[in-house]
């Protein structure tokens, strides 16, 4: 943890990459970002993001969570934080930013699916606050409940 804080005053911030590209080029980023976690893993978030256990969760999560204004909801994914697991949520946000699902229409992630989803998909893989986060965003379960803020627990 450093006192460095970024553009909207969060602190902690170790380091950070800003890339500007076109839609493709950060298309391709997240494609070799997720082909670089271990196979295992990405097949077994594939498994559960097609599983209709999961979009029966995403379903009744949405349902529960409608927005009740304009801007559209968070959609916070969940589980114990350990190093090592953490890639599985990872793969998790990679796989619904850069795969056409019916969890990416669901969340309204893809404007590729859905007309209504947002243009530009804005993403976290790991967060500890869910404040000034997101649409999609990862935060160990801890944090999550203590935020006392709607999230998937994905375990």
């Amino acid at each position: 943890v450093t006192r460095q804080a970024d553009e909207a005053g969060r602190t902690g911030i170790r380091q950070a990459h800003v890339h500007v590209g076109t839609a493709a080029e950060i298309h391709a980023v997240l494609l070799n970002r997720l082909a670089a976690l271990p196979a295992a893993v990405v097949s077994d978030a594939e498994r559960k993001l097609a599983s209709k256990e999961w979009q029966l969760l995403f379903r009744k999560h949405r349902e529960a969570h409608a927005p009740r204004r304009m801007l559209k909801p968070q959609t916070i994914l969940s589980c114990p934080y350990s190093a090592e697991g953490w890639s599985f949520v990872e793969a998790c946000i990679l796989l619904l930013a850069t795969r056409a699902t019916l969890l990416t229409n669901l969340i309204e992630v893809s404007p590729r699916i859905n007309p209504f989803a947002d243009r530009l998909l804005s993403f976290t893989t790991l967060a500890l606050d869910v404040r000034d986060e997101t649409r999609l965003v990862g935060v160990p379960l801890r944090h999550a409940e203590a935020a006392s803020v709607p999230f998937i627990d994905i375990r």
